[in-house]
């Protein structure tokens, strides 16, 4: 099979976005308006009838074209309505070995084979049974937390102010986001807001309207990928956040959506997603660890200089 490889400004985005939607196992990280603003230098290599997708993350440093996993996008890789093997991917990877600081593929067929790549773990939670079968399997904890929220007086609801979904997370968060990194957050929610995949919601007390919780989801390609959300302290000790992911899997139990929780390499977030039923689902990181000690190195040294 023949790739071309195509540079960001040849690349049509509405025959990408069109092809991406055909694939076997498409996901949002690969649509061009999610690329656009995750990875404004991203490249790509297809084939001639755009059958097969490798969409690759670009950032120039120093006049250098390195791949680097951008922010807020777990996984790329090959996306194909033919091919879903690792074979089809060792040309790529052979050729952008050494300028890769991070690439994280999806799963597919024969990845787990590969020495040079480490798995890590998605937590997923299949939507198709109705919700009672699917609160069978949520654990003894989860069930009492959200017993626990519903007693509380708090209703979960739809929103769509953005600044204060912002400025409420920036207040609760339990990390620090750079600009940059809020930047390219904001821009996420404004266009998915904008473009009808993306969703605000949050919990309010009854009594005092205060925003318990929130949480930003995209819901695309039958997968509603729950991308940030935090709580408030008066929020944790009500179980606020148990409350919210209680009402997504109930709304949309019995459909062929997927909520994706994005992750659980934390013990304490895996346990929590894992509470509500959750099951692994792998991917994979490439990473040249040599090449990242430098670029670790050449921010510190760029900080050093700013300070």
């Amino acid at each position: 099979m023949k790739l071309h490889h195509l540079k960001n400004k040849n690349i049509d985005r509405k025959q990408w976005d069109i092809a991406l939607s055909k694939t076997s196992n498409p996901k949002v990280y690969a649509s061009s308006w999610y690329l656009d603003i995750v990875s404004p230098e991203w490249e790509a290599y297809v084939n001639d009838d755009f059958s097969v997708l490798i969409p690759i993350p670009i950032k120039s440093v120093l006049g250098i074209k390195l791949i680097i996993q951008p922010p807020f996008c777990q996984q790329l890789g090959l996306f194909s309505t033919t091919y879903n093997n690792y074979e089809e991917l060792v040309p790529i990877i052979k050729r952008n070995l050494f300028a890769t600081i991070a690439w994280q593929l999806k799963h597919q067929s024969g990845l787990e084979m590969a020495p040079f790549l480490q798995q890590k773990t998605n937590l997923i939670l299949p939507l198709q049974n109705p919700y009672e079968k699917l609160k069978n399997n949520f654990t003894k904890n989860c069930l009492r937390n959200i017993s626990k929220a519903n007693l509380e007086n708090q209703t979960v609801e739809a929103y769509d102010s953005v600044s204060h979904y912002l400025k409420f997370s920036k207040t609760h968060a339990r990390y620090t986001l750079s600009n940059k990194d809020q930047t390219i957050l904001t821009q996420i929610i404004n266009t998915a807001l904008k473009n009808g995949t993306g969703h605000l919601y949050r919990v309010t007390s009854n009594e005092t309207r205060e925003t318990l919780c929130a949480g930003f989801f995209i819901k695309e390609f039958k997968r509603i990928i729950f991308l940030s959300g935090h709580s408030s302290p008066v929020g944790f000790q009500k179980k606020s956040m148990f409350m919210l992911q209680n009402y997504m899997i109930q709304k949309h139990a019995g459909s062929s959506l997927c909520v994706d929780f994005e992750g659980g390499k934390l013990s304490g977030v895996g346990r929590f997603y894992k509470g509500f039923g959750a099951i692994e689902e792998p991917y994979y990181l490439m990473e040249n660890k040599i090449l990242k000690k430098l670029m670790s190195a050449k921010k510190a040294f760029s900080r050093l200089l700013s300070s």
